[in-house]
């Protein structure tokens, strides 16, 4: 993950000429190599939306860089008291400031140069599963972002996402080594859904394989015995139940088929704009205060 400061940006969404811009704030060029899962995505997703890449002062008066979701709290917090203090008839206007957060998809930030003319990428991730999670990551900073300016909402999501799950009931087992915290680590399947190889098409050894199985013998039994107590919802329900708050390109859209765009989280405290995976990526930026450029390794 590369991350830098603007003053404003704009990317190409659509190879043509559908461009999506940002006022200042942060760019990240991200990549994706093999050995990479969930767990870091999330973690390079807090670190992109929380270490002190950004400050609103200019250059040379000494303003500390912050983080991107300190600064979006305390524009919040002023939009607030300015607009009590407009409401007692006191003449303040309402803040007007905003933030900016980019990202965009890169197929590998590391090389190795061989001789002076061959760069080699050996360790790119593949294209698929390095696509869906790019789309973890975009999906995340717009999950963080939404809870950090929201706390009250982040709860009662998060409640709301608790009685889903308990309404859906335990996870099939024919699909439980493709969700949740195992999704992502297997290349292939069993008729039964029982992991054949690991994510880099290496097969599963012996000693492996017997421990998935007993784990998916006790889902199997779990799952029956939800099946059998009639609580199964209808299709479709338990997704309107779980539903939270919806942004321009949709956490259920299929990777495969989604697309860049734009999410403006808190009234317009944030707006991030994101790339479409697989495009070529047009790009322009201004930066007066000097991209502040840092290379952060997730491993």
């Amino acid at each position: 993950l590369v991350v830098q400061r603007c003053e404003s940006a704009s990317l190409l969404i659509d190879n043509s000429n559908k461009w999506e811009g940002v006022s200042r704030g942060i760019i990240g060029y991200i990549s994706f190599g093999s050995g990479c899962d969930d767990a870091t995505v999330k973690q390079a997703a807090r670190a992109f939306v929380s270490a002190p890449f950004l400050t609103m002062g200019v250059w040379g008066d000494g303003t500390k860089p912050e983080g991107l979701t300190t600064l979006a709290q305390r524009i919040k917090a002023t939009r607030g008291e300015k607009k009590n203090t407009e409401e007692r008839g006191e003449g303040a206007k309402a803040d007007s400031s905003s933030l900016g957060a980019m990202v965009i998809p890169q197929a590998a930030l590391f090389c190795k140069l061989r001789g002076t003319k061959e760069l080699r990428y050996h360790t790119q991730l593949d294209k698929e599963e390095a696509q869906r999670l790019y789309y973890s990551f975009v999906d995340a900073v717009i999950s963080l972002l939404e809870d950090s300016l929201d706390p009250e909402g982040a709860k009662k999501r998060a409640i709301r996402e608790k009685q889903a799950k308990l309404a859906r009931g335990p996870c099939p087992p024919g699909k439980m080594f493709k969700n949740g915290s195992w999704e992502g680590k297997f290349q292939s399947f069993d008729e039964h859904g029982i992991p054949q190889t690991d994510k880099d098409g290496k097969a599963i050894s012996k000693s492996q394989r017997k421990k998935l199985v007993k784990l998916h013998t006790a889902q199997r039994k779990k799952w029956e015995r939800f099946t059998a107590s009639g609580k199964t919802l209808r299709a479709g329900e338990s997704e309107k139940k779980g539903r939270g708050v919806e942004h321009t390109v949709g956490k259920s859209t299929p990777n495969a088929t989604r697309k860049g765009g734009s999410s403006i989280i808190e009234n317009g405290v944030v707006k991030l704009v994101h790339g479409t995976f697989g495009n070529r990526q047009g790009f322009r930026s201004e930066a007066k205060l000097g991209p502040f450029s840092h290379i952060l390794d997730f491993q």
